[in-house]
């Protein structure tokens, strides 16, 4: 397999932050957890095989930045609430069979946000 001097592989996964994005007043303004759940979902982002929808719930994302699952939970509605994502189905408990059910989000931020979303500079 070809490298690069990095030593990771050539064609490695990455997702973008645009410019127009990261200079957004509304994503200056963001909490520090919401910035670091937004960049866990572009992170998960893969329109080839979950077609612009990313899982994602709150006890995942508390349990990954270890925090409380309403501290999480606050920083997606505070995304949710920007516009940065929007909820595409929400997630619930299945206690008969053991089973949990994440919310799945889409993102309506560039290059992310699918074809006649938002337009706004940064969304």
């Amino acid at each position: 397999m070809n490298k690069k001097t990095s030593g990771r592989p050539i064609g490695e996964p990455f997702f973008p932050v645009v410019h127009s994005l990261f200079e957004s007043d509304k994503y200056r303004a963001l909490p520090p957890l919401a910035v670091l759940i937004l960049h866990l979902l572009m992170y998960r982002h893969d329109a080839r095989k979950n077609n612009g929808t990313i899982s994602l719930g709150c006890r995942e994302a508390a349990d990954w930045y270890q925090v409380s699952p309403a501290t999480a939970w606050r920083a997606f509605q505070r995304l949710q609430g920007d516009g940065f994502i929007t909820e595409i189905h929400k997630g619930h408990l299945v206690p008969v069979a053991s089973r949990n059910i994440a919310t799945t989000w889409r993102l309506n931020v560039r290059p992310f946000a699918p074809r006649g979303g938002s337009s706004r500079k940064g969304h």
